[in-house]
């Protein structure tokens, strides 16, 4: 990467894209595709922060039309009713478009709302939810919405698990979807951006960004590489800040981070492919939904301010989570031996003053009032309407410097899939996955055990890594990435440390502590 960082010396872009999760991919995807010289940077690999810690799903938007506690809310505060409208509106178009675009990117399941007598809800509040869904929803990917009456709800499959059934008048059933596989997302939209004509980097570093006199951007890359840009688009996700206040340390803040941890344990055959979607004890949206074998609670919903490069469930999130899961199923009685996994995220959402833990509204800001002329941040954006958001930064770019004469250029790229035998293939010498292997590790910025795993071939989430496997795999990788013997054993040992952090591995050591019989981690989930 050294040479091709030092091949960039001085040269102008008409943008240049900081940060390279979902948001920033698409838009970089776009930009490129619209005819822009554009290069996109990322301090870290492609689609490995917030992007891949999410709760994975495609929402339907209903999560929008639940404010908390009451729709009383709603009443009482106008401007967030209409913010629900639009982000619903998002989610909606965003969902059919996904789906039809990339149905190999997701999985459909079957979700239920239940409505308590008790509940904030009542039947025809939801009734009135879909009502809005479906009237957005005109030639999109039905919801296949129904309300179970009680007499039904009572004995699904599932919903019988539930509490109080006697309280339980009805249920709403529709079809939601999850990603499976956010991560390639990423990573897809860069190499399609990069076939496109895009420069495209991982693992580089935004030093500075400084305003001249010109107007452009001097942005200084590590190893004191300097580009230079009229425009500068800060997709950095949590980070955004951290970005503008090298530009302008009076800038106002932009971006609120709050914490999304989950937990994965195994539920009863009959819950496979079935979902629960509902609020937790403090009026927050809490979901049980299907990962393959198993089933995630979460996400929990708290203000993060902590290390940014480092985030895990911690002891208290796991207990909370599971208070929440023993409240919807009591009849589970799950604990600490029950978890599998754990993972958790920072969800970079739009700082508002009257709002304490963020406004979910996607907004795309704009600094020259600060000085900061060419400058775009976006912030609030889901993975669900990330398309959507990088057209919406590139009619931004638009605005700022104008169309480009060059007309939209085509991407004729067949995106990967995931195959389940791979590592099998590979450790059994298959000559084809050893040249398709040699492939991903030329061509698409493979630099760690966990680029490969996580975000190449996507296994590292679907089936537990055997310390064997990794072995052999690494044996294949070494050779062609240039590693010696040392290097070889310190990026085994990061990997193990990234599983660790990904899958909750470090929370083993504490329920061996408590001497708990089954350790976090101690299994990853295997999707259908």
């Amino acid at each position: 990467m050294a040479s091709q960082l030092s091949e960039l010396q001085g040269r102008r872009y008409d943008a240049v894209v900081i940060g390279l999760g979902i948001n920033g991919a698409a838009a970089l995807r776009e930009l490129a595709s619209a005819g822009y010289s554009v290069l996109g940077v990322d301090k870290h690999d492609f689609g490995s922060g917030a992007s891949s810690r999410s709760s994975r799903l495609l929402h339907c938007g209903l999560r929008y039309f639940a404010p908390g506690r009451s729709l009383w809310e709603f009443v009482q505060r106008p401007q967030q009713f209409a913010t629900a409208l639009k982000m619903a509106r998002q989610a909606v178009t965003a969902r059919t478009e996904l789906v039809r675009a990339e149905p190999h990117r997701v999985s459909a399941i079957t979700v239920h709302f239940p409505i308590y007598e008790d509940g904030p809800y009542a039947k025809w509040q939801v009734r009135a939810a879909f009502g809005l869904l479906g009237a957005m929803n005109i030639g999109g990917v039905p919801f296949d919405y129904s309300m179970l009456p009680h007499d039904e709800a009572v004995r699904a499959p599932m919903l019988r698990l539930l509490r109080a059934p006697g309280q339980l008048k009805s249920a709403a059933s529709y079809r939601e979807y999850s990603f499976v596989w956010p991560e390639r997302i990423c990573v897809d939209a860069v190499l399609d951006a990069e076939a496109a004509g895009a420069t495209v980097l991982n693992y580089t570093r935004v030093m500075s960004c400084t305003k001249t006199q010109d107007g452009d951007w001097r942005i200084l890359l590590e190893g004191n590489v300097e580009v230079r840009a009229p425009v500068v688009v800060n997709l950095a996700g949590i980070w955004i800040d951290d970005i503008v206040h090298v530009a302008n340390p009076r800038a106002s803040n932009r971006v609120l981070g709050t914490k999304g941890a989950h937990i994965l344990v195994r539920m009863p055959e009959e819950c496979r492919s079935i979902g629960i979607a509902t609020l937790n004890s403090k009026g927050e949206p809490f979901y049980c939904l299907p990962w393959g074998d198993h089933h995630y609670f979460g996400p929990t919903e708290t203000l993060y301010e902590g290390d940014k490069e480092h985030v895990f469930v911690n002891e208290a999130e796991v207990e909370f989570l599971l208070a929440e899961a023993n409240r919807l199923f009591p009849s589970q009685a799950l604990n600490a031996s029950h978890v599998v996994q754990t993972w958790a995220g920072v969800r970079p959402l739009t700082f508002d003053e009257d709002l304490p833990m963020g406004n979910r509204n996607r907004v795309l800001h704009e600094f020259s009032k600060e000085g900061l002329a060419g400058m775009l941040a976006l912030t609030g954006g889901p993975l669900t309407s990330h398309r959507s958001a990088g057209r919406q930064v590139r009619e931004a770019v638009e605005r700022l410097i104008g169309n480009v004469d060059d007309n939209r250029r085509q991407i004729p790229r067949e995106h990967a899939a995931i195959d389940r035998d791979f590592l099998r293939k590979l450790c059994e010498n298959d000559a084809r996955a050893h040249q398709q292997l040699r492939q991903i590790l030329s061509k698409e910025q493979v630099r760690t055990l966990s680029d490969l795993f996580f975000r190449r071939l996507g296994v590292a989430w679907f089936d537990r890594i055997e310390p064997a496997t990794v072995r052999k795999v690494t044996s294949a990788v070494a050779g062609p990435l240039n590693w010696s013997e040392s290097e070889t054993q310190i990026e085994v040992a990061k990997f193990l440390d990234d599983l660790d952090a990904t899958f909750g591995y470090g929370m083993s050591k504490l329920t061996e502590e408590q001497g708990s019989p089954k350790s976090f981690g101690s299994s990853a989930a295997v999707p259908n």
